[in-house]
C-alpha cells in the first residue's frame, strides 16, 4: 500500500464525533442544511465539517452500488496540508456495506487544488463505526434507497 492509500484509508476511516454544527458563516436557523439545494444531498455530520453527495453524479453500477462524488466541507483546515474541502468520487455497496474511494481531490481555503489522486484498482473497505465513513454507508444507501427504491 502506497502512503496515498494510507492517508485515503484514514481520510474516511478516522472517528468523528456524532454532534452537527453549521459551516462557519452559516446561519443556524436556515431550515435545510448547508449546501442541500437539489444538487447536493446532506449525509455526513459533524463537529469539523459535513458532508454531501452530489445527487447529478449518482451512477448505479449494480443492483445496490452506486457511484458518486462525495462533498466534505470543514470548519477549520485539516491534515498536514491545510484543506478545507475535499472531495471523493466513491463506490457505495449497500448490501455489502462497503465502499471503494476512486478519486480524491483537496482543496485549500481559496478553492485551490491542493493535491489529486486517482486509484486505478481501489480496495473495498468496510468502514468503522463512528467514522465518516460509517455515516456515508448509512445516510447514503438510505439515499439511495429513497432515489432507487433499493431493498
Amino acid at each position: 500500500m502506497t502512503v496515498h492509500l494510507k492517508w485515503l484509508a484514514l481520510f474516511f476511516l478516522a472517528p468523528v464525533a456524532l454532534e452537527t454544527r453549521p459551516v462557519v458563516g452559516q446561519a443556524p436557523e436556515q431550515s435545510k442544511m448547508p449546501g442541500e439545494d437539489g444538487r447536493w444531498a446532506f449525509v455526513w455530520p459533524g463537529t469539523d465539517g459535513i458532508g454531501h453527495i452530489d445527487t447529478t453524479t449518482v451512477v448505479r453500477l449494480s443492483n445496490s452500488t452506486y457511484r458518486f462524488w462525495f462533498r466534505s466541507t470543514y470548519t477549520k483546515p485539516q491534515g498536514e496540508q491545510g484543506y478545507v474541502r475535499s472531495m471523493e468520487r466513491l463506490d457505495l455497496d449497500c448490501q455489502a456495506k462497503q465502499f471503494k474511494i476512486r478519486e480524491q481531490i483537496l482543496y485549500d481555503g481559496d478553492g485551490n487544488v491542493i493535491s489529486s489522486h486517482k486509484l486505478t484498482e481501489p480496495e473495498w473497505r468496510e468502514p468503522v463505526p463512528e467514522t465518516k465513513g460509517e455515516f456515508l454507508m448509512v445516510l447514503g444507501c438510505l439515499q439511495m434507497r429513497r432515489k432507487y427504491g433499493l431493498k
